[in-house]
């Protein structure tokens, strides 16, 4: 490792995309061998990511073990309307995050948040295109994760995503699923507060959105009366909160106005 962490003069501009790629092949190589990456080793290398991260983010999200000429070449090469195989290493943080130890996790975590919420020219398209691929790992490894941490870490996430302006089709895609309403849905029962809470900021993009699926609506209208029950005593002691106390209010008036049966959505 002290090609990675030997080096005294400071580092230019230049050299972070090379340092990101020599980061990326080395535990890309360890992955494929089957040999286990050290804890400590892959610590170190997270760390170094963070560090070289504003500058060489596509270098990361763009590798792909099947193919070299993902970001093999640098990053005017990529093609970033391919979709990826799920092999490389951006897919690696997904069990880094949730089955590593802690301060592994922690700094997969930031790394991982920082990629998707840090670069605007890049996240938008990458989620765009590996749509059902990144959010079929991030809701069954990340948000229904046993870890407390990564899960309730991984729902204040998302809500952060689907809320960012730059991710609008992305939203807009993600609120037009029945299964992911059902999935946010049973976080607002979870049986931590704070698991809770944060699902609440997912399920409001959901009911809040003027032009519900079909699939969405069905699901609504169907529980109807079990959500208006449930949410006028959601998290109650939260008195302090006005923010939210308006925004339960606002969503229980949405699900009260909702038509008595699926209406197609007019966009």
């Amino acid at each position: 490792m002290s090609f990675l962490f030997g080096r005294t003069r400071a580092r230019t501009a230049l050299d972070l995309p090379k340092q990101a790629r020599e980061h990326v092949n080395r535990l890309s190589m360890d992955w494929a061998q089957g040999a286990p990456v050290k804890t400590e080793e892959l610590a170190k290398v997270l760390g170094q990511m963070k560090l070289v991260l504003q500058d060489a983010a596509a270098i990361i999200m763009y590798d792909d073990a099947d193919d070299k000429g993902s970001s093999f070449y640098g990053v005017s090469n990529i093609d970033r309307d391919k979709p990826q195989s799920g092999r490389g290493v951006f897919w690696r943080f997904f069990d880094w995050v949730d089955k590593s130890s802690f301060e592994v996790a922690a700094d997969a975590f930031t790394t991982f948040r920082e990629l998707l919420t840090k670069h605007k020219d890049l996240a938008p398209r990458f989620l765009s295109v590996n749509f059902d691929l990144f959010f079929g790992q991030y809701n069954s490894i990340l948000v229904q994760s046993n870890s407390y941490v990564t899960k309730r870490q991984s729902i204040k996430l998302l809500g952060e995503i689907l809320l960012d302006r730059s991710n609008y089709s992305v939203m807009t895609a993600y609120v037009d699923s029945g299964e992911h309403l059902k999935i946010c849905m049973n976080l607002l029962r979870d049986d931590r507060k704070m698991v809770q809470y944060e699902g609440f900021h997912v399920f409001k993009v959901f009911v809040a959105n003027p032009h519900k699926s079909v699939a969405v609506q069905k699901i609504l209208i169907m529980n109807r009366d079990k959500l208006l029950s449930f949410l006028s005593h959601f998290l109650e002691d939260r008195t302090d909160d006005e923010q939210f106390i308006d925004e339960r209010e606002f969503l229980i008036k949405q699900i009260k106005n909702l038509p008595p049966s699926p209406i197609p959505p007019q966009r």
